[in-house]
């Protein structure tokens, strides 16, 4: 995929396998039974919904709602063809949702979005490679977690420069 069309592919791809997951589905929506693939819940130009193809909250702070924010930055550059990508994606939880029984929301989203994308085959070349994520204060009674993902990919046409 040349000139930067990583940044739309792979979060298309994420989006995709959330939404088409009931475990992750459950869990952005606190509620059971979703109709799947719940493409309702991708924010729109329109509607501010739940998961985000940016890496922010648009204004929504007042909403008591868990949000997923994807964003896709540029890596180290390994030669002419090939360049590395981090794909991102931080989960925002209220902290009024946070608790779980033997669990917290935040920890179980992530590591049913692990499960998507971790070590798959569907982005770049090879595998995905988790790397080190953080956790955060994205606004006042939220908390974030920042799961870091490294891909390999084209860095551009194959034309050596």
């Amino acid at each position: 995929m040349p000139n930067l069309s990583e940044y739309k592919e792979y979060k298309g791809r994420l989006v995709k396998a959330i939404v088409e997951n009931a475990d992750c589905v459950t869990l952005i929506t606190n509620t059971v039974g979703t109709t799947l693939p719940a493409k309702s819940l991708i924010d729109t130009p329109s509607t501010t919904n739940q998961i985000h193809l940016y890496d922010y909250i648009p204004d929504v702070t007042t909403d008591k709602r868990t949000h997923v924010c994807i964003e896709v930055f540029d890596g180290k550059e390994i030669n002419h063809t090939v360049t590395g990508f981090y794909v991102e994606v931080e989960i925002i939880v209220p902290i009024d949702m946070m608790r779980m029984s033997g669990d917290t929301r935040r920890d179980a989203l992530a590591v049913a979005i692990d499960k998507l994308i971790n070590g798959s085959p569907d982005y770049g070349f090879g595998h995905v490679c988790r790397v080190q994520g953080d956790c955060n204060v994205p606004a006042d009674g939220f908390r974030g977690r920042l799961l870091r993902y490294y891909v390999e990919d084209w860095n551009m046409s194959g034309i050596p420069r």
